[in-house]
C-alpha cells in the first residue's frame, strides 16, 4: 500500500533502478492547473479477485472534512488487451481537486486469456465494491459516475447503460442495474454490428480478440457486446466526446450512439472535436484534452 498526500508531500513510488518518480512528474500538470488543491492518494488496494487475478484500484480524494464525496470510476483504454490503471492518474487528480473521489481500476485483459464479458463484469464488480465500502472510502454511494476512455469507454457504457447486469455477470441477479448517475465515454467503440467491409482490418482484429470469436462467427454476440444495444429512455445521461479525425475508433461510432439516444430520448451531451485523433486526444496534458476538459467538469457538476 502507498499513501500520499499530494499538495503537501509527494509519497509516491520511485521507478525501480533509475530514481525517477514518473508518477510525481505526471502529476505536476494537474497540480499546476489546480493550485492549492490538496489530494489524498491511496493506491494498490484490491477490490476483487477474479479468475485468480487480484484487481486493484487507486483512490484519489480531496483532503478535507467536507463529508462523503461523489465517486467517479475511471476505466482505462488499450484495446481491451493492454493499458494500466495508472494511465488515468492525471484525470483522477484533476477530479479530486474539483471535489470528487476518483478511482482508477484494473480489469482483466485479453492478453491474459480472458474475453468478453469478463472485463465488463470487473467494472461492475468495482462499482459494487465501492458502494459496499462507501463509509470507509468516504464516498456518497448514491452519486456514482463511470468514465471510460477508448476501450474503457465501451466498458463504461456497457456497465452504465445496461439495466440487467446479469448479461455480463451471471453471478448477479437478473434485472440488477449498476445504478450510476451518469456515464462519460471518451472515444470508445459503441456498435460492433457495422458492416465489416467499412472497418479497417486492425480494428476488426482488436474486436475479435475481445470477443474471442471472428466477426463471421460472432453472430448475436456482436449485438450483446455493443453499447448501442442498451440505449433506453430511462437510461443515465451520457457524455460522448470523440474526434472527427480518429483513425482508431471511427467517429461514426459516436454519431451512431448519439443518434440512437436521441431517437429514444435518452439524455446526452455530444462534443465532436475537430482534428482530434485517438492517441493525441487521450493525453491529459495535450491541447485536445485541455480543450474538452471543461466539458467533462461541467457535465459532472450538472449530473453528479
Amino acid at each position: 500500500m502507498r499513501r500520499g498526500k499530494i499538495g503537501l508531500v509527494f509519497l509516491v513510488s520511485t521507478f525501480a533502478g533509475c530514481g525517477v518518480d514518473f508518477i510525481a512528474l505526471r502529476l505536476q500538470g494537474p497540480m499546476q492547473v489546480n493550485p492549492g488543491a490538496r489530494v489524498d492518494i491511496l493506491d494498490g488496494q484490491v477490490y476483487a479477485t477474479r479468475g485468480g487475478q487480484e484487481l486493484q484500484y487507486d483512490l484519489y480524494r480531496p483532503m478535507d472534512d467536507a463529508g462523503p464525496r461523489p465517486l467517479v470510476v475511471l476505466v482505462h483504454g488499450g484495446s481491451w488487451r493492454s493499458g494500466e490503471r495508472t494511465d488515468l492518474i492525471e484525470w483522477c487528480y484533476d477530479l479530486a481537486a474539483h471535489g470528487y473521489a476518483a478511482t482508477t481500476i484494473d480489469y482483466r485483459l485479453t492478453k491474459n486469456g480472458v474475453v468478453f464479458p469478463a472485463p465488463v463484469s470487473d467494472v461492475l464488480a468495482a462499482i459494487r465494491f465501492f458502494r459496499g465500502q462507501a463509509v470507509t472510502c468516504g464516498i456518497d454511494a448514491s452519486r456514482v459516475a463511470v468514465f471510460g476512455m477508448s476501450a474503457g469507454g465501451q466498458l463504461a457504457l456497457l456497465a452504465g447503460l445496461t439495466n440487467d447486469a446479469s448479461v455480463f455477470d451471471s453471478d448477479r441477479p437478473a434485472g440488477e442495474s449498476a445504478g450510476v448517475k451518469c456515464v462519460l465515454d471518451l472515444f470508445g467503440p459503441t456498435d460492433f454490428t457495422v458492416d465489416p467491409s467499412t472497418v479497417e482490418p486492425d480494428q476488426i482484429q482488436r474486436v475479435e480478440r475481445y470477443l474471442g470469436k471472428s466477426i463471421a462467427e460472432a453472430g448475436e454476440l456482436l449485438r450483446v457486446a455493443s453499447p448501442i444495444t442498451y440505449v433506453r429512455t430511462d437510461g443515465p445521461p451520457v457524455l460522448v466526446i470523440h474526434g472527427d479525425s480518429d483513425m482508431t475508433v471511427p467517429v461514426d461510432q459516436a454519431r451512431r450512439l448519439i443518434a440512437a439516444m436521441n431517437a429514444v430520448g435518452e439524455a446526452n451531451v455530444y462534443l465532436e472535436v475537430p482534428g482530434m485523433d485517438h492517441i493525441p486526444g487521450a493525453i491529459w496534458q495535450g491541447e485536445f484534452a485541455q480543450g474538452y476538459r471543461s466539458t467533462v467538469l461541467d457535465f459532472l457538476r450538472e449530473r453528479l
